[in-house]
């Protein structure tokens, strides 16, 4: 888009390369599915089950991802303010 708004490049190609991204995140998508579902498959043919009760709950989940990425972000001590991850 700065190429754009510069005139350096048509709207066009802009459209092209948002297309591009789009069909490239799909294609992510889809790999990280497959891989789910062989993992799934993978512990079923071992003889595994899943017992939902063990999963943690989407809240749980939300605070694990924050934390994540709050402690990635952070270079330094962690203030005591801040949520204990689980």
């Amino acid at each position: 888009m700065n190429e754009y708004r510069a005139g350096t490049v048509s709207f066009t190609t802009v459209v092209t390369a948002q297309a591009t991204l789009l069909t490239n995140e799909q294609a992510a998508l889809t790999v990280r599915l497959n891989r789910y579902l062989a993992s799934v498959n993978l512990i079923q043919a071992l003889g595994g089950g899943w017992d939902i009760s063990k999963l943690p709950s989407y809240e749980a989940l939300r605070h694990r991802r924050s934390c994540v990425d709050v402690s990635a972000a952070i270079r330094g001590p962690i203030s005591p303010e801040m949520p204990s991850c689980l």
